[in-house]
């Protein structure tokens, strides 16, 4: 047999890595084992901003069909940046697997606006990128400002789910606070992006919601037309780039200003009714 060992780094970076590999001359399959570190995250990420290390390790084998590739991960990232949310998971760690085209997220854990977060699952890759994926998300008291004037403290259970007849990002958000400061004219927008928009298609293009978001109190409405304190039960569904939102929320108490006067508010309700 050919023995073959292997030393080396990928640039740019500091990224070593070190392999040996055994060719046996009777005709039997070669085998060999890659490790090593990604210090330049750039390498495997396709966006900017991620600061921390991934070490790896490979098992490769010979086959009739081609070589057949065992991979496991570790990561560890102080930042990981959210593309097209404008923010970062901080402090991540995860561990995964890499067999006959099945990724395994074992576990993965960070912070995300001050909260933790953590979960696992699974991903089916195939030529045109990720074909099936199913992925649990789990956040305690995030604090996040999603839109302008606007303030949320939250927990979130939520499940990503793709196959050949669905793309469903499906759960629940519970909003243990939340102060709205936007005028009912206002767009929903993010108040900013992570980097600039990537061009061409999207992961998220064809994904539909069904997420059901609730504040049962601390819910504070503040705008021109006077400061409510309020509780809802909706519900976002549709596709991702038209929601459609569903559900009630119930206006407890307040005050509402018109034409220069002050009105004490008993009770108010607004109801979305109407999917279309």
């Amino acid at each position: 047999k050919v023995e073959l060992d292997l030393k080396g780094g990928l640039v740019p970076g500091d990224n070593p890595f070190e392999g040996a590999f055994a060719f046996p001359l009777s005709g039997e399959p070669f085998s060999g084992v890659v490790k090593g570190r990604l210090t330049d995250l750039d390498h495997i990420f396709p966006w900017e901003g991620a600061r921390g290390h991934v070490d790896y390790a490979a098992n490769i084998a010979g086959a009739e069909e081609g070589a057949r590739v065992e991979l496991a991960l570790n990561i560890a990232a102080a930042v990981m940046p959210l593309p097209g949310f404008a923010y970062a998971v901080t402090d991540f760690v995860a561990a995964m697997s890499y067999v006959d085209n099945a990724l395994t997220v074992t576990s993965f854990s960070g912070k995300l606006g001050g909260g933790a977060i953590s979960g696992s699952g699974q991903a089916g890759l195939a030529e045109g990128g990720v074909a099936s994926m199913d992925l649990r998300l789990e956040g305690r008291d995030m604090v996040l400002s999603p839109l302008e004037r606007v303030r949320a403290q939250a927990d979130a259970s939520l499940r990503i789910i793709k196959d050949a007849r669905h793309f469903v990002a499906e759960g629940e958000i519970l909003f243990e606070r939340l102060t709205f400061r936007r005028e009912i004219y206002e767009a929903f927008e993010f108040s900013s992006q992570a980097g600039a928009e990537p061009a061409g298609p999207s992961f998220f293009d064809g994904m539909t919601l069904n997420i059901r978001l609730r504040g049962d109190d601390n819910v504070t409405i503040e705008n021109s037309l006077g400061r409510f304190n309020a509780r809802f039960n909706l519900t976002v569904t549709g596709i991702l780039d038209e929601p459609v939102l569903l559900g009630d929320l119930d206006i407890v108490s307040g005050d509402f200003f018109f034409q220069d006067r002050s009105f004490r508010v008993i009770h108010g309700r607004l109801s979305f009714t109407d999917p279309v």
